[in-house]
């Protein structure tokens, strides 16, 4: 899965003027601590380029600067539940492998999308989602449920990436095609239809309701 990129900032010229020695190493320092913050901050995104403050003399400039790539809105954790979509290829785990998996769920392993990772950490124990299957029958089936916040995937060598266990607790009673929510003027802006690409995404609560009444819940 490829991962999503960010385009770098283009930085507004700035007179500059010049500055003391003792200025001019703390500025320094500074420039450090906000690159490293950024890289933190927006992990496998392009951080902006950060041109020499030194001679700018404007720290100001950073905060223009420093604005997060375009994600796709997801709840906060500070939320009591929130609700997510899991895409998966059917022929690879399907449903039914997911309901065979019992109680006891299985880990949402693989993910190499620094922006699914984001959607991964930001879940909780007990979140529920839909389960999608893609490229064969593009629809939503059932539901699962979050039974182990994000820890270290073992399959990645670069250990960066992250992976959440799930059960399956329900299946839809009609399974909702994704030529269906294109076709629900509400669901326009489902994440599902606006970033086909990422495995992992939010749901909002008005769009589980509505899905939910679709497949029959």
């Amino acid at each position: 899965m490829p991962a999503a990129g960010c385009a770098p900032e283009v930085w507004p010229a700035s007179p500059g003027f010049p500055l003391d020695p003792g200025s001019a190493l703390r500025l320094r320092r500074r420039l450090a601590g906000e690159r490293l913050r950024l890289r933190r901050r927006w992990p496998g995104a392009r951080a902006p380029a950060l041109p020499s403050l030194i001679e700018a003399g404007k720290t100001e400039a950073l905060r223009s600067a420093a604005r997060p790539p375009v994600l796709p809105p997801y709840p906060s954790r500070e939320r009591a539940m929130a609700h997510w979509l899991y895409k998966s290829e059917p022929f690879k785990w399907s449903w039914e492998m997911q309901v065979k998996a019992g109680a006891k769920g299985t880990h949402w392993d693989g993910v190499r999308n620094h922006l699914a990772k984001q959607q991964l950490m930001a879940m909780k124990k007990g979140d529920r989602g839909f389960f999608y299957h893609s490229n064969e029958g593009k629809e939503i089936v059932g539901i699962v449920e979050v039974i182990k916040e994000a820890y270290p995937d073992p399959s990645d060598e670069t250990a960066k990436f992250v992976m959440v266990d799930i059960k399956a607790v329900k299946a839809l009673k009609t399974p909702v095609t994704l030529a269906a929510i294109k076709a629900e003027p509400r669901l326009h802006e489902m994440a599902l239809l606006k970033y086909s690409r990422l495995s992992v995404q939010p749901v909002t609560d008005a769009e589980w309701d509505i899905v939910c009444a679709m497949g029959g819940l």
